[in-house]
């Protein structure tokens, strides 16, 4: 629904994203931004991942997530981030790294992260 690529000194906020037919929100190589104050509500099913994310630098929080598959994930490249007060509901919870492309991911910090009714809070994607 919403794809930004190779941004810097940025910032998205107050926002809701509602029904995306695939990911609600992705992040292509962000960097020293911020992402706040979001509300995403996704249909019962996967694939529709809340919010994707690579790059350096960035701080995002105050996110709610209601949907059936991730709900803040940083994928690999992703450095120096601080993802906090973050709610997921009937979500697949949060992830770190991506499956089959390596796992170069340094100084993530997920804090004050609330689950409701989740397969799962964190998971660790790696190739290895």
């Amino acid at each position: 629904m919403l794809h930004i690529s190779d941004v810097s000194d940025w910032s998205v906020h107050d926002l809701v994203l509602v029904d995306s037919p695939m990911f609600h929100f992705v992040i292509d190589g962000g960097y020293n931004g911020e992402v706040y104050n979001m509300a995403i509500r996704g249909a019962d099913h996967g694939g529709l991942d809340g919010i994707d994310v690579y790059g350096d630098n960035m701080w995002i929080h105050d996110i709610m997530v209601t949907n059936k598959d991730e709900c803040v994930t940083t994928k690999t490249n992703s450095h120096n981030f601080l993802i906090e007060n973050i709610y997921c509901n009937s979500s697949g919870g949060c992830a770190i790294g991506s499956l089959g492309s390596g796992a170069n991911v340094s100084n993530i910090v997920y804090r004050n992260v609330y689950t409701w009714d989740s397969n799962q809070m964190m998971m660790i994607k790696s190739n290895g």
